[in-house]
C-alpha cells in the first residue's frame, strides 16, 4: 500500500506547474483509507496564518506543502488517523530521469499535522527510499511539557485571516 500511494504522490508532484523560483519542489498529499483527500505544493513568498503559528523558525520564506494540504481541508474533514506522503523533486525530474530527494517534515510542519490528528507521515528520501514517521509533536517533550520557548515560535497575534 505505501508504494501505491507514493506512486501516487510522485504523480501529483511531476504533474504541477511549479514556480520558478523554486529549485526543488515539494507536494504533500493526505491519504484516508486509501482515498486523496488533499494536494498541497509549496509556493514561494507567500505565509499562513497557520504556518506563522507554528513556526520554529525565522527565515521560511515560503509556505510548505504539508501545511498546504492542511488548509486545504481543515474545516472540512476530520484528518485524525490519516497518512501524508511528501516527495520533493528537482525541477528537472521525469520518470525517465528521476531526481527525488530527502522529503522529512520539518519540525513546523510535523508539529502543524500532529496538531490535526495525522499520525503518519512517508517522505522521499531518495529516487529508490522513502521513509516513514510516527508524528509527535517535536515542541513538546515525552512528558508533554514545551521543548522550546514557545513565545519565539511566530507571531501568533498577527492580523493576518488564517485560511491565507
Amino acid at each position: 500500500m505505501r508504494k501505491r500511494i507514493l506512486d501516487v504522490a510522485i504523480d501529483y508532484a511531476r504533474d504541477h506547474k511549479y514556480d520558478r523560483g523554486l529549485a526543488a519542489c515539494v507536494c504533500a498529499v493526505i491519504f484516508i483509507g486509501g482515498r486523496v483527500i488533499s494536494v498541497g505544493y509549496n509556493t514561494k513568498g507567500r505565509d499562513s496564518g497557520l504556518q506563522r503559528r507554528y513556526r520554529t523558525s525565522p527565515y521560511c520564506c515560503s509556505i510548505h506543502a504539508e501545511v498546504v494540504a492542511v488548509v486545504n481541508v481543515r474545516r472540512k474533514i476530520d484528518l485524525t488517523g490519516a497518512k501524508i506522503v511528501v516527495v520533493r523533486r528537482f525541477r528537472d525530474d521525469s520518470a525517465k530521469n528521476p531526481k527525488l530527494v530527502m522529503a522529512r517534515p520539518c519540525a513546523m510542519c510535523q508539529a502543524v499535522l500532529y496538531s490535526y490528528g495525522l499520525k503518519r507521515a512517508v517522505y522521499t528520501i531518495t529516487n529508490d527510499e522513502y521513509g516513514v514517521m510516527n508524528l509527535t509533536d517535536p515542541r513538546r517533550d515525552d512528558k508533554g511539557n514545551p521543548s522550546f520557548d514557545e513565545n519565539t515560535s511566530g507571531d501568533v497575534s498577527s492580523t493576518h485571516d488564517e485560511d491565507e
